[in-house]
């Protein structure tokens, strides 16, 4: 059975500002929400927003033994708008939905955001899921903090994950269809430097342990997130990074309706999730794999 929205709803939240120095930037502000003990893991939703599967899936991460921290970029908590959420992001100064090589803005709270969360969990390394729009910001978030002259400070981050980047947009999400658009099915929308950043740190990981790879997660069939993304991070990070790409052969074994080939971590077999999930669903072959990264890198 599926559990109730209620139930499954975070109920403990703090506001988060990132300090500006510069006089013609404005500040970012978001609610954060948390649940759990344990190391921490921030959780970026997809653009649908905070939806009941995105909290089902912090929800299992919870259950696995972490703190979960769920910023809010637009909507309500439990609450699904994609054809809102799209027109806002559309329009927003955070987030630079059409650009090759940035990310806009948000990054940069989001860096923000992992040191002030890993300072409340005594300097703990984090972990961060990026889904959709989201996807590819944990590659951002590898990046060291600087701002103006002031000496860099180190990233937190030990766990990325990227699960179907779909920035810079290529295909639009409406009630009539998915609309095609004129964007670059190679790039991430972040900075060469991320890459850099990531490979680096990457290559660090593999001295102590030569199996180690970023997850990252695509449907076969994804149109918000082409083939030709992977082909870029398989470019860019090589050894680096797990590419898994659900095939449509499993996904038709599995049973998952073709408009279901887009979220992975987040997707279920109904609205809220259930209880009795196959064993051969890629999705939650993926969960668990993930759930495994997790404690992994954030143990020591």
């Amino acid at each position: 059975m599926s559990e109730p929205q209620d139930v499954m709803k975070f109920r403990e939240k703090f506001s988060f500002t990132n300090p500006v120095t510069r006089e013609e930037t404005k500040p970012i502000t978001h609610d954060v929400y948390f649940k759990g003990q344990g190391k921490p893991v921030i959780i970026l939703h997809e653009l649908p927003g905070m939806t009941p599967e995105c909290l089902r899936y912090a929800n299992s991460v919870v259950d696995n033994g972490f703190t979960v921290y769920l910023p809010l970029f637009f909507g309500k908590q439990g609450e699904t708008n994609t054809v809102k959420n799209s027109l806002q992001i559309c329009i927003s100064k955070e987030f630079k939905i059409w650009s090759k090589n940035e990310s806009g803005r948000i990054t940069d709270w989001l860096k923000l955001l992992s040191l002030h969360i890993s300072k409340r969990h005594d300097n703990s390394k984090v972990g961060a899921i990026g889904m959709c729009l989201t996807g590819g910001f944990a590659l951002v978030m590898m990046m060291d903090y600087q701002e103006g002259s002031d000496s860099p400070v180190n990233s937190p981050i030990a766990a990325p994950v990227l699960s179907q980047p779909s920035l810079p947009v290529v295909s639009f999400p409406l009630p009539i269809g998915k609309i095609p658009l004129p964007g670059d099915k190679k790039a991430l929308g972040v900075p060469k430097d991320a890459f850099e950043a990531t490979k680096q740190w990457a290559t660090q990981q593999q001295t102590n342990n030569p199996d180690f790879k970023i997850p990252a997660f695509r449907f076969e069939e994804d149109k918000l997130c082409p083939k030709e993304r992977f082909e870029t991070l398989e470019s860019e990070l090589g050894n680096k990074i797990n590419l898994r790409t659900i095939s449509k052969q499993e996904r038709k074994q599995a049973g998952i309706p073709k408009n279901k080939t887009h979220s992975v971590l987040t997707g279920y077999p109904d609205e809220l999730g259930d209880s009795n999930i196959s064993d051969i669903d890629p999705r939650e072959q993926a969960r668990k794999q993930v759930i495994e990264y997790l404690k992994q890198q954030l143990s020591s």
